[in-house]
C-alpha cells in the first residue's frame, strides 16, 4: 500500500492499485465466512476446468501469433479458418478466435 496526500485536506491515506477499486471490510458473524472468502474457496474448487482444457486441447494461438508463425497477415489466417482449412475454437463473449499448435503445424505440413 501506498501512503498518499488527499488534495483537498492534506490528509495522508492509504492507497492500493491505482485502478483497483476501494477496499471495504465485510462484516460477518462468528462462524460465518466472508464473501472474499468464499469467492477463493469457489475459485480453488474450479481452478482444475482451466488446467483441464489446457491439458486436453493443447496449447492455443491467437490469429496473430499464428500469422507471425507462418509469415501471413491476419485476415489471411482468419480467411483460412473460415473456409476451414485451418481449424479453429470460439472462445469468449466477443467470439475469438483460437488455433490449436497441433492443427497450425499440421497444416504446415500439409500445404509445403
Amino acid at each position: 500500500m501506498v501512503r498518499a496526500a488527499s488534495p483537498k485536506y492534506g490528509l495522508a491515506t492509504l492507497t492500493g492499485h491505482p485502478y483497483a477499486p476501494p477496499i471495504s471490510e465485510p462484516h460477518s458473524t462468528t462462524g460465518h465466512p466472508s464473501g472474499a472468502d468464499t469467492l477463493h474457496a469457489h475459485r480453488k474448487a474450479n481452478d482444475h476446468m482451466g488446467s483441464m482444457a489446457v491439458n486436453e486441447l493443447g496449447p492455443m494461438l491467437t490469429a496473430t501469433e499464428v500469422a507471425e508463425m507462418l509469415h501471413l497477415h491476419v485476415n489471411t489466417v482468419k480467411r483460412l479458418g473460415d473456409r476451414g482449412e485451418l481449424p479453429f475454437y470460439r472462445v469468449c463473449k466477443r467470439g475469438d478466435r483460437r488455433f490449436r499448435l497441433d492443427d497450425v503445424m499440421k497444416f504446415l505440413a500439409q500445404n509445403r
